[in-house]
C-alpha cells in the first residue's frame, strides 16, 4: 500500500514539475501527463503483482505448518505407541518375576512335607532368570533327586516355570 502511495506521489510530482518549467508546450505537458499516467499505472500492476506472491507466500507457509503439525502428530503417536508397549512389557515382566515369587516357598513346603525327601539338606530359590526356580543341596541318592524334580514341578502346577535342580548325588 505504501508503495503505491509512493508511486502516485512521484508520478504527480513528475507531472507537476513538468507543468511548471517555463516554456512548456501544450504537447509537453500531455506527455508529461501520460508518462505521469503510465508511471502510476505501472505503480498499480507492481502493487497487484507483490500483493498476490505475499498471498501465495502465506498459503505455503500455512500448507507448510499444517504439514508440519500433521507430522508431530504421527510422530507423537508413535511415541505413545512404543511407550504402551514398553509398560505392557514392563508389567508382563514383572508378573513372571511375582510368579516365580510366589512359587518358589510353595515349592519349598512341597519338598520340606514329602517324607521321602530329606529337605534339611536342599536350597529352594529363584535363580536371576524370571521364570526358573533353582534347587541345590545334597549329597542326596539319585531316587531323590528325581523326587525331588517331581514334586517341585507338581508344586508350580500349569505355571510355565522351569526346575533347575542343581542337587548333588552320592
Amino acid at each position: 500500500m505504501k508503495s503505491k502511495v509512493w508511486f502516485a506521489a512521484t508520478a504527480a510530482g513528475a507531472f507537476a514539475l513538468f507543468s511548471a518549467a517555463a516554456g512548456c508546450s501544450e504537447k509537453t505537458e500531455q506527455a508529461a501527463e501520460q508518462t505521469a499516467q503510465g508511471v502510476a499505472q505501472d505503480a498499480q500492476n507492481h502493487t497487484q503483482a507483490a500483493g498476490q506472491a505475499v498471498e501465495k507466500t502465506g498459503e505455503a507457509v500455512v500448507e507448510g505448518a499444517q504439514e508440519a503439525g500433521e507430522a508431530v502428530s504421527r510422530g507423537a503417536e508413535q511415541v505413545a505407541q512404543g511407550a504402551s508397549q514398553a509398560v505392557e512389557s514392563g508389567a508382563k515382566e514383572l508378573g513372571d518375576a511375582g510368579q516365580v515369587l510366589t512359587l518358589t516357598p510353595k515349592v519349598k513346603n512341597a519338598l520340606y512335607a514329602d517324607e521321602k525327601i530329606s529337605g534339611y539338606k536342599l536350597n529352594v530359590d529363584t535363580s536371576g532368570e524370571k521364570d526358573t526356580i533353582t534347587i541345590k543341596g545334597g549329597p542326596v541318592p539319585a531316587a531323590e533327586k528325581a523326587r525331588i524334580t517331581k514334586v517341585a514341578k507338581q508344586a508350580v502346577g500349569d505355571a510355565k516355570i522351569k526346575i533347575n535342580n542343581q542337587v548333588t548325588t552320592r
